[in-house]
């Protein structure tokens, strides 16, 4: 995932390759579960997504959000060639609560059928966030420590105040704090 701060728009990508082509003639389709209940039909874009790779897309439909599954349909002319890597990405809006990652997992069923397989996540730092990256990681940005001190205690002197401070994410250009 890009970023797992609460209330902010996320984006999931999944690198899909197959040993074997998947073809949309044989009804194929790929199944994500594990999903959170928090995401189901939060989606902010339409069910038609597209897997992307370097010679083509395929087009996906996406033909159920429930019960921790995200079904996706493999539509006609489309197929998953063997060998290939692909890329699906889906975008949401991550909830305003803090979320323990996901476990997903996927598998698939036409023109053959792979059992439910773990999805790898690699785990790297985003937003300052070490692991940051494993979908279903939500976090409340909160101050770890703040101190403020000045540097003259004399009337009508110049003074400067020292603020210093740490979080459990990074701010990102344009972020704003405010002192109170």
């Amino acid at each position: 995932q890009h970023n797992p701060l609460i209330s902010t728009i996320n984006v999931w990508t999944f690198e899909i390759s197959l040993n074997s082509a998947l073809y949309a003639s044989d009804s194929s389709l790929l199944v994500v579960k594990g999903v959170p209940s928090w995401l189901h039909g939060k989606w902010t874009s339409d069910r038609m997504l597209r897997a992307s790779v370097d010679t083509g897309d395929v087009r996906l439909l996406l033909v159920s959000d429930k019960n921790g599954l995200i079904t996706f349909d493999i539509t006609r002319d489309s197929v998953i060639k063997s060998n290939t890597l692909y890329l699906l990405s889906i975008t949401f809006t991550n909830p305003s609560t803090a979320q323990t990652p996901a476990h997903l997992e996927i598998k698939t069923f036409g023109s053959f059928e792979i059992p439910y397989t773990p999805l790898l996540a690699r785990e790297f730092e985003a937003y300052g966030v070490e692991g940051g990256s494993v979908p279903g990681l939500v976090i409340v940005p909160v101050f770890l420590s703040a101190s403020i001190f000045q540097t003259v205690p004399l009337a009508g002197a110049r003074n400067r105040l020292n603020i210093h401070f740490t979080t459990n994410a990074a701010f990102s250009l344009g972020s704003l704090v405010g002192i109170g």
